[in-house]
């Protein structure tokens, strides 16, 4: 679920206290959905806006990010490819070939620039 994931009270502090120095990050990166909405609401808190004052991106594409107040960029992930690759690889094992996966296997996400971008980025 999107609800899953949360800023502790701890990190939110320290977010805020970060966010109000003179020296504050020029970007934030969320690891979610979620986590990107409550960094937004702390920058709205602050009097910042994503995209003029702090760059804002989140991992994962879920639409709502696109329809949020400060629209969200996000890094998507191609999960159509991944899941490819793994049927492919789970099918060879029920038919007991012998596996070719990589030891590594990369998959090429894509950036959805939206409006919380930093203007200057």
């Amino acid at each position: 679920s999107f609800g899953a994931i949360n800023l502790s009270p701890d990190c939110e502090e320290f977010l805020r206290t970060t966010l109000k120095k003179k020296d504050r990050p020029t970007a934030i990166f969320a690891i979610g959905a979620v986590l990107a909405l409550q960094v937004n609401r702390i920058f709205t808190d602050l009097g910042l806006v994503a995209g003029r004052d702090i760059a804002l991106v989140a991992y994962d594409d879920p639409a709502f990010l696109e329809v949020a107040p400060v629209p969200i960029a996000t890094v998507v992930q191609p999960f159509d490819d991944m899941v490819k690759r793994a049927c492919s690889y789970l099918t060879g094992l029920l038919r007991d070939e012998e596996p070719h996966l990589p030891s590594t296997d990369y998959v090429r996400p894509t950036l959805m620039a939206r409006q919380s971008l930093h203007k200057n980025n």
